[in-house]
């Protein structure tokens, strides 16, 4: 995405934003959202206006209110709804149709709700987003939902599912949540199956009917990277599909394409997206503080 960052000095080095510059900004974003490959611009745009809300005249906040909400960013009208008032009936009805069914005082940004939908319909969805996407929550909303049963994650390590681990166990109730090979399934409630490929493999034997199979990273399934797993991996994803024919979720960051023969075989939909609720920037250190990091910072910079 190729951002015009003269758009972007100009709020940040403003003193303040007032009507007429809003009406400026405003125009510009409405014309970028017109197209798919500009519609980032105006996202990272109304970014760096919340970044900078304290600079907006009030005269024009309203105006920006509904440009947050023309984007989609539910969470953020949620999250600082002391800030921002949505006056119309309708926006309101709208902010309603985010909010998570499973999960309190959350809500959805624009894009996770179209793929939510598309999930709890049965779909199988391969989804490439940034980090920022806000992929674990769709993970979470999942299990929240109680539509499947007995649920695999499959997490490249085992930091990441123990993260996993510890946002889920609230749901403990209603699943039991097995983390080892050693432990047993459960035949009276869910099943949530937190393990690594290898893992997989090992309780494959014993593992009962998987209703929905999340797998997380899974650009490791190729096999051009240089990683020997990938062929565990491979293993682990091919007998779960085979065996049980479960939905699945396939999650990972900024993937340009797949293969088009998984999706016509197993009926999946590629997903890619760039939506994102935060913005990076890159500052260069070195730059501004040259022979400050010694030998071994002077290598950086070659």
């Amino acid at each position: 995405m190729n951002i015009n960052f003269n758009y972007i000095n100009i709020i940040k080095e403003s003193a303040s934003i007032d009507i007429n510059l809003s009406f400026k900004l405003i125009k510009h974003c409405i014309k970028l959202l017109k197209s798919k490959e500009t519609e980032g611009e105006a996202r990272s745009i109304i970014i760096y206006i919340l970044d900078n809300w304290h600079k907006v005249d009030s005269s024009a906040q309203q105006l920006w209110t509904d440009m947050i909400e023309a984007v989609g960013f539910y969470p953020y009208l949620e999250k600082y709804s002391s800030k921002f008032k949505l006056e119309s009936t309708s926006s309101l009805i709208r902010k309603g149709f985010y909010k998570s069914d499973n999960l309190d005082n959350i809500y959805f940004h624009e894009e996770q709700k179209e793929l939510l939908q598309k999930i709890l319909e049965g779909n199988n969805l391969i989804i490439s987003a940034p980090t920022s996407f806000g992929k674990s929550l769709l993970i979470e909303e999942i299990v929240a939902s109680k539509k499947y049963k007995n649920i695999v994650i499959i997490q490249p390590t085992l930091a990441l599912l123990d993260e996993t681990r510890k946002k889920l166990m609230k749901y403990e109730p209603h699943y039991k949540i097995i983390i080892k090979t050693s432990q047993p399934f459960s035949c009276e409630k869910g099943n949530i199956f937190l393990l690594t490929a290898e893992r997989i493999l090992e309780y494959y034997p014993n593992i009962p009917k998987i209703d929905f199979l999340i797998l997380d990273e899974f650009y490791k399934l190729s096999a051009k990277r240089d990683d020997e797993r990938s062929d565990i991996l491979n293993n682990a994803i091919y007998l779960l599909l085979k065996k049980y024919n479960c939905s699945f979720l396939f999650l990972g960051p900024n993937i340009q394409n797949i293969s088009s023969g998984f999706v016509e075989k197993y009926k999946a939909e590629f997903y890619k997206s760039n939506y994102s609720l935060v913005v990076n920037e890159e500052v260069d250190i070195y730059k501004y503080n040259e022979g400050k990091f010694g030998r071994s910072g002077k290598k950086k910079l070659f």
